[in-house]
């Protein structure tokens, strides 16, 4: 009798060992899936950070061949490797804004790049072309009507 039981005990703890390690490689396996997106998500935030800041770069620019120079009604979109109102993901921006007081310009961008969405705000010397302060990023775009692909 002694020996059944014996063999039982191993039997239930190897079931047991055996579902714990299942769980922990199906956590495991979850997790690490799971970890994929964020990274994926991060790399679509840079690149909707970096359309934007072309888009900072091109309206500096527009800037120096026009001191005088407004985005139209709605915001210009600037094609960086796709179209201004296609589908798919595309790699466009929208200069939203620019406010010239005196030698100061300020400029405010939207891009968006695979469902991240960058705003950003800078300010530039109309004379010397000099960003004064970066680029900085803003939680929500407040200004005139100007909605990314």
């Amino acid at each position: 009798m002694k020996d059944d039981t014996r063999g039982f005990i191993a039997l239930m703890s190897v079931i047991i060992i055996g579902a714990i390690l299942s769980i922990f490689v199906f956590t495991l396996g979850v997790s690490t899936f799971y970890a994929r997106y964020g990274i994926l998500d991060a790399e679509n935030k840079k690149m909707s950070e970096v359309l934007a800041e072309g888009c900072m770069q091109a309206a500096a620019l527009k800037i120096a061949q026009n001191s005088t120079y407004t985005p139209i009604s709605g915001g210009e979109c600037v094609s960086v490797g796709g179209t201004c109102g296609g589908s798919g993901v595309q790699k466009v921006c929208k200069i939203c804004s620019v406010v010239i007081t005196g030698t100061t310009a300020m400029m405010q961008t939207r891009a968006t790049y695979n469902g991240a969405y960058t705003n950003l705000v800078a300010y530039i010397d109309t004379t010397s072309g000099d960003f004064s302060g970066g680029y900085q990023e803003i939680p929500t775009y407040s200004g005139p009507s100007c909605v990314v692909p």
